[in-house]
């Protein structure tokens, strides 16, 4: 844990499971590491929309702990809220942001990652991966 980690009162009310850690050294950035645009309240991903996840979580799920020695990226289509109800029912909150195909997703150990779209040719951070199906 953290020293500086303090989590909001609200944590874990109705899905919402963002912290920001200060205190972090700040990355280099290069031609390969570069910051994300922040959404605008106002802003509007519909689904459909193929967005895009990294991560350097497990490449199988089959019990092995085999992780990627390269950072691993994922082509992921939005759901809309209600195609996301009809598949994890309760479990889904307004607040969330759910994407996924047949094949594609991200995996054990991306928590944390983003899920970014493009808008207006910047990439925007669009929500977090927090947890999935395992298959």
């Amino acid at each position: 844990r953290h020293p500086r980690l303090q989590p909001h009162r609200q944590w874990g009310a109705g899905g919402a499971r963002v912290l920001a850690l200060a205190g972090v050294p700040a990355a280099q950035l290069n031609a390969r590491v570069a910051p994300v645009c922040l959404p605008q309240a106002t802003d509007d991903f519909p689904g459909g929309l193929t967005c895009v996840t990294t991560g350097w979580g497990l490449l199988n799920s089959n019990g092995s702990v085999n992780t990627p020695a390269i950072l691993q990226q994922a082509a992921l289509p939005l759901l809309t809220n209600a195609q996301c109800k009809q598949y994890w029912g309760f479990r889904i909150y307004d607040v969330m942001v759910c994407a996924g195909a047949n094949g594609a997703s991200s995996c054990m150990g991306d928590s944390g990652g983003p899920l970014v779209c493009q808008k207006d040719g910047a990439w925007t951070l669009v929500g977090i991966v927090s947890w999935g199906s395992s298959t």
